[in-house]
């Protein structure tokens, strides 16, 4: 008995944080109808079929790639993601970037019929890990995210806001694909990153790389105790 108490007592951080990762799902919904494009950036029936035929083929990569990504930040700082299921609704409507509150991803940097040279699969798992890092960021460190009183947030005060907002954020992006030996794709994420129009993305990569990733996380782990809720 005392042997099988003490093997539970073992197992009790895997099994508290086994099931605590968001189950996504990817669907093409009606948001597009109210989009406005234009000619130069027309949504077309060609796109909608190739994204609808296609979500399976993006489930099952979020499913096998994707979802690594979120145990690994679950396994870095030992603090659950807030929802046990989440809808990506996915869009082409050209005017709007991805945002993780309504969780949406903008498609059309990935398909064929949109592009001449259609981003890969990889940097969409990381576009959907990004946005959904929004939402356990906000879950578990809010209140350092709006008080803002860290070392290194005084040391950016006079950055914009973005940055202020994204550059921990891309702190645990780095870390959890440098702990899955990615590399390469983490240097084309950070490439196509920082050729995204404004200064937010590009700045924030560079403090990133400037301070090194380790400083960021660090802050947030000391953090997380007197915030997490």
């Amino acid at each position: 008995m005392i042997k099988y108490i003490i093997l539970l007592l073992s197992l009790e951080p895997t099994l508290a944080f086994a099931n605590s990762i968001p189950k996504l799902n990817f669907e093409y919904g009606i948001f597009d109808m109210y989009c406005h494009p234009d000619e130069e950036k027309p949504i077309t029936s060609e796109m909608q079929k190739e994204l609808t035929d296609r979500i399976p083929q993006f489930q099952r990569l979020w499913n096998s790639q994707g979802e690594e990504n979120l145990r690994a930040t679950v396994n870095l700082f030992k603090l659950n993601f807030n929802r046990k299921e989440e809808v990506a609704t996915l869009i082409l409507c050209p005017w709007f970037p991805p945002m993780s509150s309504p969780l949406m991803i903008r498609m059309r940097d990935f398909l064929k019929s949109s592009t001449k040279d259609p981003k890969p699969e990889f940097y969409f798992v990381a576009l959907t890990f990004h946005e959904l890092l929004h939402q356990y960021l906000d879950s578990n460190f809010d209140q350092f995210l709006t008080e803002r009183k860290s070392p290194l947030f005084k040391k950016y005060a006079k950055e914009v806001d973005g940055v202020l907002v994204h550059m921990h954020l891309l702190a645990i992006l780095k870390s959890v694909y440098l702990s899955q030996k990615k590399q390469n794709e983490l240097q084309k994420i950070i490439e196509w990153d920082s050729k995204i129009p404004g200064p937010v993305y590009k700045r924030s990569w560079e403090i990133v790389n400037l301070e090194g990733y380790e400083k960021l996380i660090n802050e947030l782990m000391a953090s997380k105790r007197e915030y997490t809720h």
